[in-house]
Parts: C-alpha cells; sequence; structure tokens
C-alpha cells in the first residue's frame, strides 16, 4: 500500500518527439485564445465572465495548497470550455479579469464615427498639396496680374477658389477611390506582416512601429523607397 510506483524512464531517442509534441500542443492552445470565433460563440459573454471571477474569493477553508493550485489554472477560452465540461467536481474558475480586453470585431455601436468622411480628408490633403507647390503659385495661373498689388486675404482666396477649380468633384471621387484601393492594399500587406520569432511567443508580439510599417510598404513595392 505504502509503495509507490516508479516511473519508467523515457528513452533518449523521443525527448525530441515529445518536445516537439509539448510545442504543438502549447500552439494549439494559442491559436484557440486567439481565435476569434472562439470568443463570438461563447455562451457566457466575456464581461459576464469577468464579474464572476471578480466576485470570487477563496474562503478561509481553503489550504494553501489548493489556493496554489487555483491560482495555476488555465485562463484561456480552451480551458474555461474544459473544465465546465469536465465531471470531476465543480469547474474552476480563472483568475483573470476581462473587462479590460477589446471586443473584436467591433459592435457597431463601439466603431467611432468621425466629423469628416474619408472623401473629405482625400481633400484636404489634395488642396493642402497644390497650395504648397511653389510652381503652381508662382504660375500665372495662380496669381493674374490684376491681383499683384490687391490685398493679400484676396490672393490667398483667389488661389483657394482656383485649386478648387482645378480639383472638380468629378476628379476628387476619382482620387478618393484610388486613395481608397491604395490604403486598402497598404494594409492588407501590414496585416500579412509577421515578426521573425518562434511559434510559441507569436501571441506575445508587441504593436509595430511607423519603422517597420515604412519598411513593409516599401517592400512590397507600394511607396517610393525614397
Amino acid at each position: 500500500m505504502g509503495k509507490h510506483r516508479k516511473r519508467k524512464a523515457i528513452p533518449a531517442a523521443l525527448h525530441s518527439e515529445i518536445s516537439e509534441y509539448a510545442s504543438l500542443l502549447r500552439v494549439l492552445r494559442a491559436t484557440d485564445t486567439l481565435d476569434i470565433t472562439t470568443h463570438l460563440t461563447r455562451r457566457d459573454s466575456p464581461h459576464e465572465t469577468g464579474q464572476a471571477t471578480s466576485v470570487h474569493e477563496p474562503s478561509q477553508r481553503d489550504s494553501p495548497t489548493s489556493s496554489r493550485v487555483e491560482s495555476k489554472c488555465a485562463t484561456s477560452p480552451l480551458d474555461e470550455e474544459a473544465s465546465r465540461s469536465s465531471p470531476e467536481g465543480d469547474p474552476v474558475r480563472p483568475e483573470r479579469s476581462w473587462k479590460n480586453w477589446t471586443r473584436w470585431p467591433l459592435v457597431p455601436e463601439d466603431v467611432h464615427l468621425p466629423e469628416w468622411g474619408f472623401e473629405d480628408e482625400v481633400y484636404s490633403l489634395a488642396k493642402q498639396a497644390l497650395l504648397s507647390d511653389v510652381s503652381y503659385l508662382d504660375s500665372p495661373l495662380a496669381v493674374s496680374s490684376q491681383f499683384r498689388g490687391a490685398d493679400p486675404d484676396d490672393s490667398s482666396a483667389l488661389i483657394e477658389d482656383q485649386a478648387e477649380v482645378l480639383l472638380p468633384p468629378s476628379s476628387l471621387r476619382a482620387l478618393a477611390d484610388v486613395s481608397s484601393s491604395h490604403l486598402e492594399r497598404i494594409l492588407s500587406a501590414l496585416a500579412s506582416y509577421n515578426l521573425s520569432a518562434e511559434e510559441s511567443t507569436h501571441d506575445r508580439s508587441h504593436p509595430i512601429g511607423w519603422e517597420s510599417v515604412l519598411n513593409v510598404v516599401g517592400t512590397a513595392g507600394l511607396v517610393d523607397g525614397k
């Protein structure tokens, strides 16, 4: 009765295979945790889960051993589903709070509606480019001879009017469509960008900086390398 079963030694030839199998399990668990459909199809919302975990406190009867066991419990959605379906005892509630998580995709109520539309932003940038073009400002079209001695405010108003003439609504719509398509290609290139790291650390990748953004779009040929 008091004898313990001696563990069977694992052959050295199987160490590599077992390590690869353990890495595969970690990758599958991380993939399931990052899967959007898992979060959207769960029976209990993340916010309700966070509220339930926030009110859970260990009782005084809990032993230190049980407290350590509960602190090591898995907190991924896969582990929560497994704990709910486990026939052994009560399900173990995770310790992590979900209230600070950002839901993705965003619900329509959480989407920020900008004051200006995409076409308005394109028009503003195009107008600034026209006004900052020195050759355009020095051309006879921009400053006519009858306004050379006029008030500077009148001259700037004339220049803005001529910029609007050079950018009619039809040209603005075409420019907005081209800009939208180009922006979609840039976002697609950024979405497919993966850092060169181990598979087990992909879930710990940090947001990329502006230098990485320029490198990605430059490598994809979406912008001029210069």
